[in-house]
């Protein structure tokens, strides 16, 4: 992520992505809505990580005068490149 369109293009991505959460009624398909990776581990990936769960732990949040209700995720952290995961 480098510019502000990078950005707004994530904010989009993921907030979509709980709206898609909010309309499934398979609990899959849900739970696939809600699980985000975050590539990267540097400053940047840190962050976004840090916010998509904070977001999701909050409870409940608000986009776009419509209510969201999060629920407690988890993490991981890979510890390989991304060559490692082909062989």
């Amino acid at each position: 992520m480098k510019t502000i369109d990078d950005a707004l293009n994530l904010r989009r991505r993921i907030f979509g992505a709980f709206e898609m959460a909010e309309v499934v009624d398979d609990q899959s398909e849900r739970d696939a809505w809600m699980t985000f990776v975050v590539v990267g581990g540097g400053p940047t990936g840190v962050e976004v990580a840090g916010q998509v769960r904070s977001v999701l732990c909050r409870g409940s949040f608000v986009i776009d005068e419509r209510r969201f209700v999060g629920r407690a995720g988890h993490g991981r952290f890979v510890e390989r490149s991304v060559s490692d995961l082909f062989v």
